[in-house]
Order: C-alpha cells, then sequence, then structure tokens
C-alpha cells in the first residue's frame, strides 16, 4: 500500500478512536489494539519523514475539549507516557537515560498505572480555592470544578509554604472495582448502556453536568506531581530534590498517594517490582493496568525534558490482558424483566484473573455474528475492564466438525410466545405481558433494596408465590394472605409476619422509590429522584406529554419517550390505580421547588447562555417553580435567549412571547 495513504487512515482511525475513548467514554478497541495503531504509525512517520505532520497523533497528546465545560490552559502541559509492552523496551529506555545523563546507574521510581482519568487540581489564594480541571489535549483541559468538589477525598484547600502562590498537582480520579460493578448492575436492570471498565466509568462520572450525580458515583483519587509556583508565576523549583520526596509531601498534606509506590536503585530492582507487581496487582480493590517508572532526580529529569508528547524520564510497562482458553459448552437465552432476550455462554470453567469463570454474557445477536461463535467452540476470554468475563475471539482451528452458527429464537424460550426485534435496535424481546420470566424478574426488581426495599421476599419465595398463584403483578405483593404465606417452604408464621411488617413500611416510599420499581426502560434511581423532584405524584406525572418530559434537566429523549409510552398504556394505569386502592403513596416529598418565583410560567430556552447550560437554566427555572418546554407555543410565558438563538427567537417574535436574557432570569429569582 502507498505509504502516505496508510498514513492517512491510521490518522483518521486513531482520531475516531481518541474521540470514542477521551470524550464519549466507549472505547471501540482494546488499549493493546490502540497502542499498536500508534506504533504503526510512529515507524511509517519514522521511514517516510516527508510525511510527518505537525498534528499527527504521533506527535501530540491524546484526548480533546468538550463544549459542556469551560476551558483552562496547564501549566505546565499534562503529557502523556510512552508505553511498552515487553523487558526489551524498558532496558532500551534505561540506556537512553543514562546516555542522556551520561551515568552508568539511574535510580528510578516505581508507581501503579491507574487507570482512571487524568486531573489537575489547582490550588490559589493561599490555598482556600480549588479548580479541577481534565488533561483534555494536554495544553487545555475542560474545569469540572463542581464535580470535584463532591469527590471525598480530594482534598477541598491545602497548607502553603510562605513563598508558594499557586499549586498544581496531578493525579488520577478513578472507580474501585466493586462500586463498577454495583453501578453497571443498576445500568443492566434499566436497559442503559454499560460503561466498558472502570476507567470509562469515572470518565463519565466526572464530565457529567449534575455534581449530584457524580457524587453517587463514589469516585477516588490518587496523586502522584506537584508543581509549586510564586507570586510572579514561575515555578519554583527547588523544593524538593527526588520525586519520590515530593510524594512524601504530597502524604503529609493529605492527599491520597498509591500504597505501592517504590524507589529502585537501578532498572533491575525495577524489573523486579514489575515481575511481583504483576501477581499482586489483582488483590487491589481497583483496576491498575502497569507500573509506571520515573526518574527520581528532578534535576536529573529536568536535563532528560520531554517531546512534544511525552517526558523521556519516563516509561509505562503495560501488563498484556489476561487471557484464558476455554470450551463453549451451551449458549442459552436468559429473559429480563421487560422481555429482553440476552444470549449467555456457559464455559467449561477456567480460572482467570483471582476468579473461576464458568459463564459470559454474549450480548446480542450482532455480536456472536460478528465473532461466528458457536456452541462447542474453543475460545479466549478474558475480563473486560478485568471485572466482566467476555470471549474475545474463537480459536476456528479447533471448532469440532459439524458445529452449527447459533440463531436468537424467534419465539421466547420462556412462555413460548413470538418474540421481536425493532428495527434499529440490536435485542430481541419477549412482548407478553404474562411471561413467567417476565413476571418473576419485574417483581424481584420491585421488591430490591434500590426500589421498595421489602425484606423477606427473595428470589425462591417470590418463585413460590408465583408457582401458587399468591402474585400476579407487583401490586399483588400489597394483598398477601399471610396466613397462606406462613405455609411457604422456610417461612412459617414469625417470617411472615416480619413479611407483613415490611410491606406495610413500603407502602409509604413514596413516589420516588415506586417509579425506580416499576420496571420503565431507561428509568433508575437518578430518573426516579428527577421526575420525583419534578411532579408531585404520580398521578401528575401520567399527565405529562412527551415534550414536556424532554424539556426536563437530565431526562433526554429516550427516557421521556420510555415514560410517556409507559403511562399511555392502559394496562399499567390499572397498576398505578390498584397500587393507590392498595394504600400505596403514590406522593412526592421531593417536589417542592426550592422557591415560588417562577411557578405557573413555562420558559423556552435556546442559544448559548454565558457561564451556564441550557440544562442548568432548565433546572433553575424548574427549581423556583417554572416549567420548561422544547419549543414555542402561544402558551409559552418566556423565552430565554442566548446568543445564536436560532429560529425559536423568530417565533417567540410572531406570537408576542416575552424574550428574556440571562440577568432578567437571575433577577426575576432574585439573585
Amino acid at each position: 500500500m502507498d505509504p502516505r495513504k496508510r498514513i492517512e487512515e491510521l490518522k483518521s482511525a486513531i482520531a475516531r478512536h481518541e474521540k470514542a475513548y477521551y470524550l464519549e467514554d466507549r472505547p471501540e478497541i482494546t488499549d493493546v489494539e490502540f497502542d499498536a495503531l500508534l506504533r504503526e504509525l510512529g515507524g511509517l512517520e519514522e521511514k517516510y519523514p516527508r510525511f510527518l505532520t505537525a498534528d499527527s497523533p504521533s506527535q501530540k497528546v491524546g484526548g480533546g475539549v468538550s463544549e459542556k465545560f469551560s476551558t483552562y490552559k496547564h501549566n505546565p502541559p499534562m503529557l502523556s507516557i510512552d508505553n511498552s509492552y515487553n523487558e526489551e523496551d524498558l532496558l532500551k529506555f534505561d540506556e537512553r537515560v543514562k546516555k542522556g545523563l551520561g551515568k552508568t546507574e539511574v535510580e528510578y521510581v516505581t508507581e501503579p498505572k491507574i487507570d482512571g482519568l487524568g486531573i489537575n487540581l489547582v490550588y490559589s489564594s493561599s490555598g482556600r480555592r480549588l479548580k479541577g480541571v481534565t488533561r483534555g489535549d494536554g495544553e487545555t483541559g475542560e474545569d469540572i470544578t463542581g464535580n470535584v468538589l463532591v469527590i471525598k477525598s480530594v482534598p477541598k484547600s491545602m497548607t502553603f509554604e510562605k513563598s508558594w502562590n499557586q499549586v498544581e498537582i496531578r493525579g488520577e480520579i478513578f472507580m474501585q472495582r466493586s462500586d463498577f460493578e454495583a453501578l453497571n448492575e443498576e445500568r443492566r436492570k434499566n436497559e442503559e448502556q454499560e460503561f466498558a471498565n472502570p476507567r470509562n466509568a469515572a470518565a463519565g462520572s466526572v464530565r457529567l453536568l449534575d455534581s449530584n450525580v457524580t457524587k453517587e458515583r463514589k469516585l477516588q483519587l490518587f496523586c502522584y506531581s506537584m508543581y509549586i509556583f510564586d507570586e510572579k508565576g514561575a515555578s519554583i523549583e527547588n523544593v524538593f530534590k527526588t520525586h519520590f520526596e515530593m510524594l512524601q509531601k504530597l502524604r503529609e498534606l493529605g492527599f491520597p498517594v498509591s500504597e505501592r509506590v517504590k524507589k529502585h536503585k537501578n532498572v533491575d530492582e525495577v524489573l523486579k517490582e514489575i515481575w511481583a507487581f504483576e501477581k499482586d496487582r489483582h488483590k487491589l480493590p481497583y483496576d491498575t493496568d502497569g507500573m509506571v517508572v520515573k526518574v527520581n532526580g528532578f534535576a536529573d529529569q529536568r536535563e532528560l525534558g520531554a517531546t512534544s508528547k511525552f517526558p523521556r524520564w519516563a516509561m509505562a510497562y503495560k501488563y498484556a490482558p489476561e487471557q484464558a482458553e476455554t470450551v463453549i459448552e451451551d449458549i442459552v437465552v436468559q429473559v429480563g424483566r421487560v422481555g429482553t432476550l440476552t444470549p449467555v455462554a456457559k464455559l467449561k470453567p477456567v480460572f482467570l484473573s483471582g476468579s473461576t469463570i464458568s459463564r459470559a454474557t454474549l450480548h446480542n445477536e450482532d455480536e456472536i455474528k460478528k465473532k461466528d461463535i458457536r456452541v462447542g467452540d474453543s475460545v479466549l476470554i478474558e475480563k473486560g475492564g478485568e471485572i466482566i468475563p467476555k470471549v474475545v475471539s474463537v480459536i476456528i482451528s479447533k471448532r469440532p466438525r459439524g458445529a452449527k452458527p447459533f440463531s436468537m429464537p424467534t419465539n421466547c424460550p420462556s412462555c413460548g410466545q413470538p418474540a421481536t426485534r425493532a428495527e434499529g435496535e440490536a435485542a430481541w424481546r419477549c412482548v407478553n405481558r404474562a411471561c413467567p420470566d417476565q413476571r418473576l424478574e419485574a417483581i424481584l426488581h420491585f421488591v430490591s433494596r434500590d426500589a421498595m426495599d421489602i425484606e423477606g421476599l427473595g428470589p425462591s419465595t417470590v418463585v413460590q408465590m408465583l408457582e401458587k398463584g399468591f402474585l400476579n403483578d407487583c401490586a399483588d405483593v400489597f394483598r398477601l394472605d399471610y396466613a397462606k404465606v406462613a405455609e411457604l417452604e422456610k417461612m412459617g408464621e414469625k417470617s411472615a409476619d416480619n413479611l407483613r411488617i415490611a410491606v406495610e413500611t413500603a407502602k409509604g416510599r413514596g413516589m420516588q422509590r415506586l417509579l425506580a420499581g416499576l420496571g420503565i426502560r431507561h428509568v433508575g434511581e437518578r430518573a426516579a429522584l428527577v421526575l420525583s423532584r419534578r411532579y408531585a405524584s404520580v398521578d401528575d406525572l401520567m399527565n405529562a406529554d412527551e415534550e414536556e418530559l424532554s424539556s426536563i434537566f437530565e431526562i433526554g429523549p429516550k427516557i421521556a419517550q420510555s415514560v410517556a409510552e409507559f403511562f399511555k398504556d392502559a394496562e399499567n394505569r390499572k397498576l398505578i390505580a390498584r397500587l393507590k386502592e392498595l394504600g400505596v403513596n403514590v406522593k412526592s416529598d421531593a417536589s417542592k421547588p426550592d422557591s415560588q418565583a417562577l411557578q405557573g410560567k413555562t420558559f423556552v430556552v435556546t442559544g448559548t447562555l454565558e457561564g451556564v447550560s441550557r440544562n442548568e437554566a432548565k433546572e433553575l427555572i424548574t427549581r423556583a417553580g417554572g416549567k420548561t418546554a422544547g419549543s414555542v407555543s402561544k402558551k409559552t410565558d418566556y423565552l430565554l435567549a442566548g446568543s445564536e438563538p436560532g429560529g425559536k427567537l423568530d417565533d417567540a417574535r410572531k406570537l408576542g412571547v416575552k424574550i428574556i436574557g440571562l440577568p432578567q432570569l437571575r433577577e426575576m429569582l432574585g439573585e
């Protein structure tokens, strides 16, 4: 192939993958595959230097800056670190360092390579103010201060020495595996797209527009560098002699630093630590995909300098993803609470990354066809993000004779009714309301801790109740015959009475818990809270149309459509009526607005507003008792317009709707 054409292809592919990884938090390929593209590009540019350009991905830090946030220029830039996947590369790095410094031995520091999101914490004015900024493109990052402030492990201020005027502390924001698993479990329940790994979950969480959601995600912080500036903005470089000394100072100041930081006399000691850590890293509660090796002396670091992309005094040694070979013994199809049919591989048990794996989700029909997965195949599996088992590839050479391509059932495996696949969707669904598996999953979700929280209704008990006809839907939970319940296996009178008390308590949970438990597609805890803040009761919510719902901050078109369709359904409206008759509280205790300043007024928001996003402006309006709509009509009281307002401004003028700016809105709010 023409080298120039291949270089352009690689540039385009890398740019696409960087956007998916850094800005959209949905990686399409593994880190190993991405690094291979970068290495191929770098090799071609080295061989054909006439095709090397300054904007090449090989010459700049990967990443970008979203338009959702204001920006901040880093000083110094937040560079990437060059990667190595073998000892040979690390030994070559050591040789380059020693040659550059004219030394025979160099002292290094090793730190776990945390799989998170790079963050710059900027403290100024004697440590009383904090600004949190993403790495972005290395030169400029996104100001996400509001989200950083709700992360518990981030110090909100710091102690300054006399000559210090501003301090920039760099680190990684990450999510522990247990919190990642809980988050993805919630997203699975609500049929929301799962995060690929903890890194993407953390990155997505800190770049949200609502810090309340960020706070719920239980993010953590580790710090690894510190830059100090005087009143004139000049860097103070003589505070610490070594990187290791600086990390100790960070700990003293209250900043979290990895417990696995170590100092080494030479590269041989570094290699021993890398080998030892590879065995230990799975015992940690968070993900690491390697070790970062840094020259310890700051004078040495300054002498070695940096390229436009990498410091010459650091290298990341990355471990290859652990994989295991096993056999697919069967493919079964599970039915979820809203009828989604999910294919699951039953595997010959195999030990991988600290646990025995016997099952792996195959996601959907398209994924199976793409990888050509068949029963009897020998396959390579790994843990996505080192947590979720996934089939990486099929070993075709070991495929048994007669292995047939897998086809999704056209009938539900639980009830036998026809399954459907909507245009544009990857999933097959069973639409039979009476489907046994759907009923079971729906009731288990309804009584779960995150919904109505009814202790005593575990899977085995609910299965018995379904078999005996005690339960047909969620409302039946509130009309149980406890004398009959006491006769169930492993129950008895005392357990039945405890269940009665738990059910009576659950009646008063309120609108938010009820919405979370009803099984509305895409509505989880957060969406349920947002809706219960906006509407005084489920009755009010049932009367809201899709346009009104989609205008609510955090309720996008997908959720709005799902909620509107759910409450249009006559059977669902009957369910709500039955719940009310049985004494279930359908009112909200979170719907009272912060003030009544805009009570009864309807706003449409358009254009770019200075200092706030449109969604944040809508939140200000709804908190003051007002309503927002997506389009201008005769019912609109005010058009809140920023720069470049578009056609809505013309519509408002034609209809005589009053047009205001952000200052007028703040005045109406009494600010």
